[in-house]
């Protein structure tokens, strides 16, 4: 398995910049302070685990999205297991699906507001880097949410 700890900047910009890649940026809905307390600390368990016993990345079984799963079933006991877990193109349909997204804007909506890839590109180094990709992504700030 593989957990990567970075700067969100470094993240986003080599997927955006670096491999061309499009990037979607979703609020999550329904993580109050503590869950997402609980959540940064399972991440932090499973890297001192991997730190002590590594284990391969299988694309299939222990992958980017898999990982998160699991993380996330920590503290959201009962997430279904789904084949969009195996297929990362297809995991914001499941968050939506199990209720994990803005509510009340459609998954369609969600996504071409949520596409930040140009974004990412035109922020160069900018220290506001975090707010220009964020702008107009729906359920961040008063703007998000009106849209």
């Amino acid at each position: 398995a593989v957990l990567v700890a970075a700067d969100e900047r470094d993240i986003v910009r080599v997927r955006s910049n670096v491999r061309g890649e499009d990037v979607y940026l979703y609020r999550l809905h329904g993580l109050g302070p503590d869950k997402l307390r609980d959540l940064l600390g399972a991440y932090v368990a499973t890297a001192q685990q991997l730190q002590q016993a590594p284990r391969f990345y299988n694309s299939l079984t222990s992958n980017c999205t898999t990982v998160v799963y699991e993380l996330m079933r920590r503290i959201v006991p009962g997430l279904p297991l789904d084949y969009r877990l195996l297929l990362s193109g297809y995991l914001a349909g499941y968050v939506a699906d199990v209720g994990g997204l803005t509510p009340g804007v459609s998954l369609e909506r969600l996504q071409q507001l949520g596409r930040i890839t140009q974004r990412a590109r035109d922020s160069g180094d900018a220290a506001d880097f975090s707010s220009r990709i964020r702008a107009g992504v729906p359920g961040i700030g008063i703007a998000g949410a009106l849209q």
